[in-house]
């Protein structure tokens, strides 16, 4: 395993491609055995990301969306908000002075004013 990358967000793209695969008919065996070898080596410690790839695996055949979706959830939640972005407030406030300096704000053209 690589240790300049965080385990959580290896494991959670990995099962996003999966769980797409799967909701779009292109799963082969091979994509099911990358996720339970990325699960055993990226999140042994996690029991959430275990049952996550046991519930895909136990549901992908019959119910290919369902499942996918399922696992797509369950990457999500592997990753608290506050990893990806601690408060929102600054981006949020840098967009609307960019778009002041823009004169996004006030055009006709946009939809304002």
């Amino acid at each position: 395993m690589r240790q300049d990358c965080n385990p959580v967000i290896a494991f959670g793209l990995l099962a996003t491609t999966v769980a797409l695969k799967a909701k779009t008919g292109r799963l082969k065996r091979e994509d099911k055995d990358k996720l339970i070898s990325s699960a055993d080596v990226w999140c042994a410690d996690l029991p959430d990301a275990q049952a996550a790839v046991v519930d895909f695996l136990e549901a992908v055949d019959a119910y290919p969306l369902f499942a996918g979706e399922l696992l797509q959830s369950a990457a999500r939640n592997l990753v608290p908000a506050s990893t990806v972005l601690p408060d929102a407030a600054p981006a949020l406030d840098a967009a609307d002075r960019y778009a002041a300096a823009q004169g996004w704000a006030t055009r006709k053209d946009c939809g304002h004013g």
